[in-house]
Parts: structure tokens; sequence; C-alpha cells
């Protein structure tokens, strides 16, 4: 058995079974042999080796790629673009889940806007279809040249109020009774006032904008800006008589107005169909807001 075992170059099952060193000894090598298969040696090192080995904290950065690829520069056309018109980032991602909501969102904002900007337009003492062009034309250039999606842009009451003051002062209104021909005109050089003042109001905020003149928005006080939005609030709801009492009041000063309003008033000129009107759009509007909730509890707007 011995001789065998030599000449075989092997190990006898009888030696391995009556010799405990033997045996032992072909353990040991068994072991070897499958721990040697096992180990194939790592030709690259993993983020689950690395933790294996070190723990798994939160220490151990992720393996970047051994062969990392050369990033390609971008033209400075390109980057330019990129820059410049904040909507060449995004559009190329767009998808129709993104459209859905804009038009959801787009429909929803129209109710309330469009009869707002017709407002605004009125308040400017201008014809309601260029409050509808101030309505939508800021949004589009907001879309493609800015990247805030929580700006309002849009004509606002208090722009509305300190336009139609200053377009007052530089064109003031008639004295007396105008023909048809006059009243044109002076119309038409009204909205050209208008028309020329937002444009230059539009071309100092790109360039106060380029220049990163925002931050003066910071040293402004609040009571300052509260008082202005209370006293422009006032003189809002006194513009508005003309169309309460439906006589025109002309254009003036508050104390003017409301001597204007008080006037009409006594001298029983008040055409009360107006008032009647104004009245039950304002019960109306408070019955909806107060007893909504207990009627359409599903509601949005409740």
């Amino acid at each position: 058995l011995m001789l065998s075992a030599v000449i075989g170059g092997g190990s006898s099952p009888y030696l391995t079974s009556c010799s405990p060193g033997a045996g032992a000894a072909s353990s040991a090598r068994e072991e070897a042999a499958l721990s040697a298969e096992e180990m194939q040696p790592i030709t690259e090192p993993t983020e689950a080796a690395l933790r294996a080995a070190h723990g798994g904290g939160t220490e151990v950065q992720p393996l970047a790629h051994p062969h990392p690829l050369p990033s390609e520069p971008i033209p400075k056309a390109l980057a330019l673009t990129r820059r410049v018109v904040p909507i060449s980032l995004w559009l190329p991602k767009y998808t129709t889940a993104d459209a859905k909501g804009d038009v959801i969102a787009g429909l929803t904002v129209s109710v309330v806007l469009i009869p707002q900007a017709i407002a605004y337009a009125l308040l400017v003492e201008i014809n309601p279809v260029h409050g509808l062009y101030t309505s939508f034309v800021p949004l589009i250039v907001h879309a493609v040249f800015t990247t805030s999606r929580q700006m309002c842009i849009g004509p606002f009451a208090l722009v509305s109020l300190v336009v139609a003051s200053i377009v007052g002062d530089i064109v003031p209104p008639p004295a007396g009774e105008l023909g048809a021909d006059e009243l044109a005109e002076y119309q038409r050089t009204y909205l050209n006032a208008v028309l020329f003042l937002s444009m230059i109001t539009g071309v100092l905020q790109v360039v106060m904008g380029s220049l990163g003149l925002g931050m003066i928005s910071s040293f402004l006080a609040d009571p300052c800006i509260k008082g202005f939005t209370t006293a422009v609030a006032i003189i809002i709801i006194a513009s508005q008589l003309k169309y309460l009492l439906g006589v025109n009041i002309g254009r003036g000063d508050l104390p003017i107005t409301l001597y204007r309003g008080a006037e009409i008033v006594v001298t029983g000129r008040t055409r009360w169909w107006s008032v009647a009107i104004t009245v039950a759009s304002f019960a109306l509007m408070s019955a909806i807001k107060n007893g909504g909730g207990g009627v359409c509890p599903q509601m949005p707007p409740f």
C-alpha cells in the first residue's frame, strides 16, 4: 500500500483512514485547494468589497470609473444660449405628462387672469384688449428667458394705478366736451403714452437685471411697503366710484374724486341700476365665499 501510494503520487484511502497524521494532512491540503479555488484574484476593487473590508459606514465613497471618459467641451455658443435662453435646457426633456399639467394649470389660471386683466386695463383707462395683451405676452417671455417657477408675471393693480397717474399728468384730460374725432385723437395719444411708458419701464428692468440691482429691493422697509399698498387700495376703490354710481366722475386726486362722488349722490344723478348690480355682485361673492363650504365642501375654492 505504501509503495502504491508513493508510485501513484497520491494518498491511499486505507492510509487516510488508518493514520491520524496522514488524514489531518490530507484534510489541510483539500481545504487549501478549495480556498485557492474560491479566492480568485480581484482585478478591479468594488464598492461592496471596500465596505466589507472597511465597514459599512458612509465614509467610504463610491468608486469612480477606473478609466474616466474625457468629457467633450461645450461650445461657447451653446453655453451662451443656455444661459440667455434657459428654455433650451428643459424643452428637449418636455414630456406629454408635463404638457397635460400645463394645460390644466393654464385653463385654471385663465379663469381668473382674463377678467383681472380687463379690470386692470379699465383702471388705466385704455381698451380692455390691451389688458389681455399684457396678461399672456409677458408669460410667454417669462417662460423663454427666465428660470423662476414661482414669480408672478402680468399686470397688477399697483402698476396700473401708477401708469394711469403718470400718463394722466403727461396727457391731461380735456376740459370741455369733445367731438368724435377729437375724442379718438385724445384716446390715441393717451394709448401711445401708455405704450411708450411701458417700453421705457421694460428697458430699465432689463438693464437693472443685467447689472444685478435687484438687491436694492431688500432695503425697502416693510412699514413703507404696507403703507403704500394700503394707500393704493384706497385710491383704487375711489377710482371705481364712477362704475358704482354709473356716472363719469373724471380724473383727479383722492379728495376731488370723493367730493365729486358725494355731489353726484346728493344731486340725485346716481344710476341706481348700476348700484344694484354692484351690490348684488358683492352679495353673490360673499355668499359663495362664506356659504360655499357647506354646499360644496369638496370644491377647491371653499
